[in-house]
């Protein structure tokens, strides 16, 4: 009996220290962080984006975009700094998210947006859900819009239809794993 114990002790140390995790810790600003799988690509694309304001108004900006999969889904986040809600306190910050969740899945094709606006830790975010069609395949996006100081993020966690449990808790360990440095 001691020597099956020994083994099993044995062999769980090895099978632990041997263990490769699959996701890092991502510094998507100074202040926000989140799990992202291992393999994750970061891109920056110089251009002009018309939903973080109007449509009618296209801003020169620089957009970060981290892109990765998790088994079958995908996770995407950009990220742009702008100076247009400097002088917005954080009640009015929130109050942007609604129209900036419009106009983001507007200018994508999206459709049936779900979404609740509220503030955390004095950052003003808003999770959202909708629904897009991608070369023929229907998706449904879940995900958390984040405006901080001068960054504008957009967290996406993307997943075909019809949606499955494993989706569902990857997708919540997704959301879940957003950290708040102060």
């Amino acid at each position: 009996m001691k020597k099956i114990t020994s083994f099993l002790i044995i062999a769980c140390i090895i099978l632990l220290t041997d263990c490769k995790r699959d996701t890092e810790r991502v510094a998507i600003t100074p202040k926000i962080s989140v799990e992202l799988p291992n393999n994750y690509i970061k891109n920056v694309s110089h251009g002009t984006s018309s939903f973080i304001t109007n449509p009618e108004l296209k801003v020169k900006s620089k957009l970060y975009y981290y892109t990765g999969r998790i088994n079958e889904d995908e996770v995407i986040i950009i990220k742009t700094i702008t100076k247009e809600f400097d002088n917005l306190n954080v009640e009015k910050k929130k109050e942007r998210i609604k129209p900036l969740l419009k106009g983001y899945v507007r200018a994508i094709n999206g459709r049936d947006l779900i979404h609740k606006e509220k503030i955390i830790n004095g950052i003003a975010q808003g999770d959202f859900r909708y629904e897009a069609e991608i070369k023929d395949s229907l998706f449904i996006v879940f995900g958390r819009l984040i405006i901080q100081d001068t960054n504008f993020l957009i967290f996406n966690y993307q997943t075909k239809m019809p949606v499955t449990r494993r989706s569902i808790k990857d997708k919540e360990n997704f959301i879940k794993s957003i950290q708040y440095n102060q």
